[in-house]
């Protein structure tokens, strides 16, 4: 007897969760199919009745960790500057840093993607467009230029989070991320 369809959604969902938490923290390279797939508690063989690859899911964790990381950090019923405020406060964040709030695969996985093949970085390409356009499309209302700061403010948020993943010094890495919370708020006033 076939599994559900429902079964195979859930299995599919607790792959890419798995996929988002261990890519985003040992990047492509230090991640195996057996590692995601003990992490979700499923079957090494039941990879490939959702993706053909490791490449392919890694292409599709990156615009499903980055929804998921923006939502978490913004409210429903916010917009405009309060929700971009609300963005760059959560995203700015030490608890974002250590990835104790879903992780964005646009700042942890920066440097790992720029060495992959074109499907993985059309599909970081595409989730940093897409959070770009959501930033200009809440901050256009009050900027002529918004576009371009929501480029700026983007960039600005990703390398801060990545830099700061990155150093070994906790009072820096909090200098870091207050500096570029200011700054960010101060793009938007």
């Amino acid at each position: 007897m076939p599994w559900p369809a429902k079964h195979k959604q859930n299995s599919k969902e607790r792959i890419l969760q798995s996929a988002i938490k261990l890519f985003s923290s040992r990047g492509f390279d230090g991640v195996s199919i057996g590692d995601i797939m003990r992490d979700a508690e499923l079957t090494h063989g039941g990879f490939y009745a959702h993706f053909s690859s490791k490449q392919e899911l890694y292409a599709k964790v990156i615009p499903v960790a980055a929804r998921k990381s923006f939502r978490s950090k913004v409210s429903p019923e916010s917009s405009g500057k309060e929700m971009v405020h609300e963005l760059i406060d959560h995203y700015l964040d030490s608890k974002h840093v250590d990835q104790s709030k879903p992780p964005c695969p646009l700042a942890f996985l920066v440097t790992d993607v720029a060495n992959r093949e074109e499907g993985v970085r059309s599909a970081y390409r595409k989730a940093f467009n897409k959070a770009a356009s959501l930033l200009d499309k809440q901050m256009s209302a009050d900027f002529p230029d918004s576009r371009n700061k929501a480029f700026a403010l983007l960039a600005m948020m990703v390398g801060g989070v990545a830099i700061a993943h990155a150093v070994d010094d906790e009072e820096l890495e909090k200098s870091l991320l207050e500096a570029c919370n200011a700054v960010g708020a101060s793009l938007i006033e």
